[in-house]
């Protein structure tokens, strides 16, 4: 990651991919100046895994088996923005370490999570671990089991302009 050996530009759009794996349906991996759009997953997650200057945007994902998108740190500058999280089993939207590959110290830059809708989570609607800057606006999370907006290692995030509804497990 930190070498700048990723692939550049690479985009996966308007793909309807149905799975009942419990893992990762769609995983973009290591790269630069990319974009995953307009896709419909049923089933399972989207992972960005290890990206830079990327883009998420305009998906939706229904009854994913875990998260519903996760972001994997180290990352840098990555837009989640308009996409639609539907009755995950884990939280609606991650960002954090994995199997943890990276030291609790790291923190990623530029992490936009904007006007995204989750529903129905099975842990928290969006869930936010090491980063530094990151900006969560204008998101609605209804009926996560637990947390709307989870923050943990994560340094000076504005969280502005959400709608969150019927948290916690009732």
């Amino acid at each position: 990651f930190d070498a700048g050996h990723l692939d550049d530009g690479n985009v996966v759009e308007d793909n309807l991919v149905q799975s009942d794996y419990p893992g990762d349906a769609l995983t973009f991996q290591l790269q630069k100046n990319g974009r995953v759009a307009g896709n419909v997953v049923s089933g399972g997650a989207i992972s960005m895994i290890s990206n830079k200057n990327s883009e998420c945007m305009g998906n939706v994902i229904e009854s994913s088996k875990g998260a519903g998108i996760f972001v994997k740190v180290p990352a840098e500058n990555n837009n989640l923005q308009g996409n639609t999280i539907l009755g995950s089993e884990s939280s609606g939207i991650v960002v954090r370490r994995r199997n943890g590959q990276t030291p609790t110290s790291y923190r990623a830059p530029g992490i936009v999570i904007q006007e995204n809708y989750v529903e129905s989570t099975r842990f928290m609607g969006i869930e936010i671990d090491q980063t530094v800057g990151a900006v969560i606006d204008g998101n609605t999370v209804k009926g996560p089991d637990f947390s709307a907006i989870y923050l943990l290692r994560t340094d000076a995030p504005e969280v502005i302009n959400n709608r969150v509804e019927d948290f916690g497990q009732s």
